[in-house]
């Protein structure tokens, strides 16, 4: 079995050192070198610690293997179908390289830098106003005069360019369908049509697609759990936001044009010291909005305008106080628990990442299992006994925390060995122990219910199969049987007639030659004795 090919076979593991098994999923290694490592332990005898090695790495390349069911099948898109390579070493090596969670790091701190560089870049050119506002080629802050911006500038697009590249070179047919990837070829383009063109024929102003490039330090925020959870869940809002606005913007009108006819007219009569605008405040319709929009969304200054109206009228104060209520209390936060609960379920319904959370829930909780087997495992002979478990139970209290979340007691121990051994072989192996164990720890009761009725169901339908089959297969030979008595019967009673010299049956007196061999003297055949 170590011979044969596998694609997710894993690098060799430093040997084992009593219970301390830090573990993790390795890299894979080259076919040659599992030829190698095959040919070595087949000519090499295992020491006992050896084959517990070798017990531990063939679970970790099974857990491996089971949990990459959960992952998209581009994972290894250098391997087809039946497991063959069928990409070039170089471009195995650009892949991995250009698709690792390091170059997507070191790719990240540089967009960084980027931004930092285009921050710098509009605060020395926003200095150009409004001295040079006319005539900005003179200005001596013009960042275009800066040679070591350019430099780094066209530094930075020589990367970017060699990416897009690496990128379009590994993926080749499929590259146009990341929208990463198109992403970054539009940035690449504008770049080089920038610098190509845009100084002789004023398209500078495609330098400003040089921000869009910063999105990509979202692949970063996507790598942190909890800054992925606030990033989709924003976006999932923008439509909530979209039409929570309208409908802000509607309740404005309409209380603007109540303003206009009522608070108005007692508003302009008054005579404000330190703000010009506050006596056409509620003029217009567009000034009343704006007005609303300053006071009781933004939260700016509302008694300075509010308070004089009221104290000059106070029965404005029934529409004043009413809209306080009924946008800042009663809209605004309406739309706020729209917006919570889009992104509440925009987080419930993201498969890919429940799956990735599945992915390594699993493999962390089957890791921390497979340690339990080592440190269990006393006799070192990789696989695990009902007497190992009985003294784990009254020594490792890992395993104890276990059974106990199982609610499994030291007494039930008998009959959760039977659960695992489901091979009946008195011993249970490293992989199975853990797939046993794991699926009494997280499967579902409904499920496991389900899942046991469904055995019964088979298990029915395969008795009543074998009962149909055994009863056919009995009646077939009782038939036989009975055919098989009827002819010794005949064969008996022939013979006995024969012996007593009364020659053929009387049922067979008509055969042909009967009567030829029958004698004219032969007496009347007696009875039988």
């Amino acid at each position: 079995r170590r011979a044969a090919p596998c694609t997710a076979a894993m690098e060799p593991l430093e040997p084992l050192r009593g219970g301390d098994l830090a573990m993790e999923v390795r890299a894979q290694p080259s076919d040659a070198s599992l030829a190698v490592a095959a040919q070595d332990s087949s000519t090499t005898p295992m020491s006992p610690g050896a084959k517990v090695q070798r017990k531990v790495r063939h679970a970790m390349r099974s857990i491996s293997m089971e949990s990459s069911r959960y992952t998209s099948s581009d994972t290894r898109p250098w391997l087809s179908e039946d497991g063959t390579v069928k990409w070039s070493p170089w471009r195995i090596r650009l892949a991995k390289t250009v698709s690792s969670q390091r170059f997507e790091v070191v790719m990240g701190v540089v967009i960084l830098f980027n931004l930092w560089l285009i921050m710098y870049e509009a605060d020395l050119g926003a200095r150009c106003f409004p001295k040079w506002a006319d005539d900005l080629q003179d200005c001596p802050h013009d960042p275009k005069k800066v040679k070591w911006l350019d430099w780094t500038n066209f530094s930075l697009l020589l990367l970017y360019s060699a990416e897009a590249v690496a990128h379009l070179y590994v993926s080749r047919a499929k590259y146009f369908r990341n929208k990463w990837n198109i992403l970054d070829f539009l940035v690449v383009f504008t770049g080089w049509l920038s610098v190509a063109i845009g100084s002789n024929f004023g398209l500078a102003w495609l330098r400003i697609f040089r921000i869009v490039r910063l999105s990509r330090a979202f692949r970063i925020v996507l790598s942190i759990r909890e800054l992925y959870f606030l990033l989709t869940g924003l976006l999932s809002s923008f439509k909530a936001i979209f039409w929570g606005t309208l409908l802000l913007g509607l309740m404005l009108a309409l209380w603007s044009i109540v303003l206009v006819e009522f608070v108005h007219p007692v508003n302009v009569a008054l005579a404000y010291d330190d703000c010009e605008r506050c006596s056409r405040g509620f003029e217009t319709v567009s000034d009343s909005m704006l007005t609303l929009f300053q006071t009781v969304i933004a939260g700016d200054s509302w008694g300075v305008i509010a308070v004089p109206v009221i104290e000059q009228s106070p029965a404005t104060a029934f529409v004043l106080v009413a809209i306080v209520l009924s946008v800042s209390l009663g809209m605004m936060n309406l739309i706020l628990a729209v917006i919570v609960e889009s992104a509440a379920e925009a987080r419930e319904s993201d498969l890919d990442q429940k799956s990735k959370d599945k992915i390594k829930e699993q493999q962390s909780t089957k890791l921390d299992l497979l340690k339990l087997c080592a440190e269990m495992d006393k006799d070192l002979s990789g696989t695990l006994t009902q007497q190992e478990l009985i003294d784990a139970w009254l020594e490792n209290a890992a395993f104890r925390r276990v059974m106990t979340l199982l609610d499994v007691t030291e007494k039930e121990l008998g009959e959760l060995f039977q659960v695992l051994d489901a091979d009946r072989s008195g011993e249970v192996d490293y992989k199975e122990f853990v797939d046993q164990l794991y699926d009494l720890k997280n499967n579902d009761v409904r499920v496991m219910l389900a899942l046991t009725r469904l055995s019964v169901l088979e298990f029915k339908r395969e008795m009543q199969h074998r009962l149909d089959a055994g009863l056919q297969d009995l009646k077939q030979r009782a038939d036989e049987q009975a055919f098989a008595m009827e002819r010794n019967s005949r064969l008996i009673e022939s013979v006995v007639w024969k012996v007593c010299g009364h020659g053929d049956l009387p049922g067979r007196a008509g055969a042909p030659g009967a009567a030829e061999q029958a004698s004219p003297a032969s007496p009347a055949p007696g009875p039988l004795p």
